[in-house]
């Protein structure tokens, strides 16, 4: 994913596996935020942040809180030529170089420690290290469990009880074939499903503890 411009990049986002390239990348970008992110098992790099003259006003900016980049082919984190960065209660693991720069006082509460995510993709399982461990006492990385309203995170389950997503009516040849269609993303993704379950507390509102200004309004499968 390339973003250039100005930017303001949301919460719970997740990019899996994307050949070639940056799962998360941010060029040119200004006031980027990406908190409750993840990048994982891409082929190249998790987040990288550059700057080119053309793009932007020449002074981009970058900020992650409570992201994780695990098992990406090159760098986890990716950071040049930024006006200002940081990056706060970050995991990374997994890559060649997780932090770059490795050092330095934009550096906070990093470490490289196993998530223990075991099948799950998308959310934080219950037996994970990073479960209540970032800013604020919530979780590091993503939790796409919860439905956005302009904007603002609700407590309506975007997943069913069985973790099937809500999706439109089936058409066939076009949406209904088995690993590239919405009916069964659920398990591609693993919610609730291939030994990834629910948090004991989801759907009760019980979890509702991070409280973004900007948000993504949809949920976008770049890959599987």
């Amino acid at each position: 994913m390339h973003r250039s411009s100005l930017d303001k990049i949301g919460f719970n986002r997740v990019a899996i596996r994307i050949p070639a390239a940056s799962l998360q990348f941010f060029r040119g970008a200004k006031n980027t935020q990406c908190n409750h992110c993840m990048a994982l098992n891409g082929q190249l790099g998790g987040f990288a942040a550059d700057k080119l003259s053309e793009a932007g006003d020449g002074n981009p900016t970058f900020i992650a809180t409570n992201t994780l980049a695990a098992n990406n082919a090159s760098y986890g984190f990716l950071l040049a030529n930024q006006s200002d960065w940081g990056i706060d209660h970050a995991k990374a693991i997994g890559q060649s170089r997780n932090f770059s720069p490795s050092s330095g006082s934009k550096l906070s509460n990093t470490s490289s420690i196993n998530p223990v995510l075991s099948s799950c993709k998308v959310f934080i399982p219950e037996n994970s290290p990073l479960k209540g461990a970032g800013k604020n006492g919530e979780n590091i990385g993503a939790n796409v469990l919860y439905r956005y309203q302009d904007g603002v995170k609700t407590s309506t389950p975007l997943w069913s009880d069985t973790g099937k997503f809500t999706c439109g009516a089936q058409v066939s040849g076009v949406n209904d074939i088995a690993g590239s269609s919405c009916f069964d993303v659920h398990i591609r993704l693993n919610v609730n499903t291939n030994d990834c379950n629910f948090p004991s507390d989801y759907g009760t509102g019980a979890s509702q503890n991070e409280e973004p200004p900007v948000a993504p309004m949809n949920l976008r499968i770049a890959s599987k």
